[in-house]
């Protein structure tokens, strides 16, 4: 009984965890076609986000959240979106497993890659470009530590995308974990 107990609760986990992984773009776009805010402010070099940081490329302005946890910067169409919070998946492995799965198997998806970092486990997935210029293209990385959960999606249109991957690449490589003692 209790085997079927714990073989119901990991499916329904996987079950949501797939469903935020692949609907939490479509929140985000929408978030992103509100009204702009007219005092956005310039984002600072690096973002401190409790147990992690990042250096925040040159050129993007941060967009104010209501949210805590939440944070969104824009340079022209590229967007970086990072969602942080408590990690309901205790342990993280299996989750992550299953999203690395299901990155592989998803057509849309060209390249994913585990991401070393000290302190927890990361999995970099690289969508595929499209025939459409404007259809928004997207890295999105996902990390998950002991209790924390982090989510950074990269966005940009298909035709701009290449011109900002310099400074997609330089906020993954400054990501870094900090420890929660």
């Amino acid at each position: 009984m209790e085997d079927k107990k714990t073989t119901i609760n990991n499916f329904l986990a996987v079950f949501i965890t797939l469903v935020l992984f692949f609907n939490a773009p479509t929140f985000l776009l929408a978030q992103s076609e509100k009204p702009q805010i007219k005092n956005a402010r310039a984002a600072q070099h690096e973002l401190d986000g409790g147990f992690f940081k990042i250096r925040i490329p040159l050129g993007f302005e941060q967009d104010p959240v209501d949210e805590p946890g939440i944070y969104k910067w824009k340079k022209d169409s590229g967007q970086i979106y990072i969602v942080s919070g408590e990690s309901f998946f205790q342990p993280a492995d299996a989750i992550f497993q299953s999203l690395r799965k299901a990155a592989q198997d998803d057509a849309r998806i060209e390249e994913t890659k585990i991401v070393k970092l000290k302190g927890g486990k990361a999995l970099l997935c690289k969508e595929r470009g499209s025939a459409k210029p404007n259809e928004m293209l997207k890295w999105r990385l996902i990390v998950f530590t002991d209790k924390k959960m982090l989510n950074i999606d990269f966005t940009a249109p298909t035709k701009d995308f290449m011109s900002f991957v310099p400074a997609f690449e330089e906020a993954l490589r400054s990501l870094k974990l900090v420890s929660q003692s």
